[in-house]
């Protein structure tokens, strides 16, 4: 028996909607109204799973909702979508047409629903969003200034960096705030703390860009980061494994916590020189490395144990 989905393609002012047949149709403002509408319908229709496409965050509003509501609600990624589409020989495009097939894409791929997290959580993930915005528009200022010459547009820049600079530190300040507000927050955080390299800042980055942590199996959280090697083989070609997809900001966090651990945590640093000395090349064991402590930081969570040089090395 067919699971009922119901697939929702998501506008800046329009959710279109549809089931696998097209029975259920038709499209809600992107507001309040659109998605009482919606939660009717789910009711009306004994709805198991919707599907939702991720829009450039104007999927957030009624993803926070449905799943306020205890709906079972999964995010996919709109590249897979579409070429789910042109697998299946869907090359006709609508947004009706692209809310059914966002619901086969669910019924084919099961995606895991949506884990609404606590109050604090949300904040922090949102603060977490908030930094990552402030660090990208420093970096361009910092790019602008390198190929500026011009004294006063120079001048300009400068001050824009300190701003961006100072408002990451408020952010920064904020975070640790509301980690220190919450009870399960503030426990996660003393336990990445003991893990050496990891200081407070990495451990508030961490549990805004991954709050899976501790819920996930070492394969899982790896594939989650983008840390999981992929194969390229075919016959007697064997071709280099390769990382790709994930969350780019959490591996970037994970990369500091890295480069930071060769100087004050032997367990990263052993691993490091060890595939150094097998030839492996630098970036090749940095991403070993990092998906190693990733492993270990979602172990230390899921048990609820600080960090311990022995027991790293025998899960090793």
């Amino acid at each position: 028996m067919k699971k009922t989905i119901l697939g929702i393609d998501i506008g800046k002012q329009t959710l279109y909607f549809s089931d696998l047949n097209g029975e259920v149709r038709g499209e809600a403002v992107n507001d309040g109204r659109g998605f009482r509408k919606i939660k009717r319908i789910i009711t009306e229709n004994q709805i198991e799973l919707v599907v939702l496409e991720a829009s450039g965050g104007y999927e957030q509003s009624i993803l926070i909702e449905l799943a306020k509501e205890g709906c079972p609600v999964a995010i996919v990624d709109p590249t897979r979508v579409r070429n789910h589409a042109k697998a299946a020989g869907k090359l006709a495009k609508t947004d009706i047409i692209d809310a059914k097939i966002i619901a086969h894409f669910g019924l084919c791929h099961q995606p895991r629903p949506f884990v609404l997290g606590s109050e604090n959580q949300n904040k922090l993930r949102s603060l977490g969003k908030r930094r990552r915005q402030l660090i990208k528009s420093r970096t361009q200022e910092k790019c602008r200034r390198d190929r500026c010459l011009d004294e006063i547009s120079e001048a300009s820049i400068e001050r824009m960096i300190s701003i961006l600079k100072e408002e990451v530190e408020r952010i920064d300040s904020l975070m640790e705030a509301l980690i220190q507000q919450d009870v399960e927050l503030q426990q996660k955080s003393r336990i990445l703390e003991s893990c050496p390299a990891v200081g407070k800042i990495s451990t508030a980055v961490l549990l805004a860009e991954c709050p899976e942590l501790g819920s996930l199996n070492r394969k899982e959280i790896a594939s989650l980061a983008g840390l999981a090697p992929m194969n390229r083989d075919s016959g007697s070609y064997q071709g280099k494994r390769f990382i790709q997809k994930g969350r780019k900001y959490l591996r970037n966090a994970l990369y500091m916590v890295v480069l930071s651990g060769q100087i004050h945590n032997p367990y990263i640093r052993s691993i490091f020189e060890r595939l150094r000395e097998k030839g492996k090349p630098a970036k090749v064991a940095l991403v070993a490395c990092m998906r190693k402590i990733l492993t270990q930081l979602n172990a230390m969570i899921r048990d609820g144990k600080p960090w311990d040089l022995e027991v790293a090395k025998g899960i090793s």
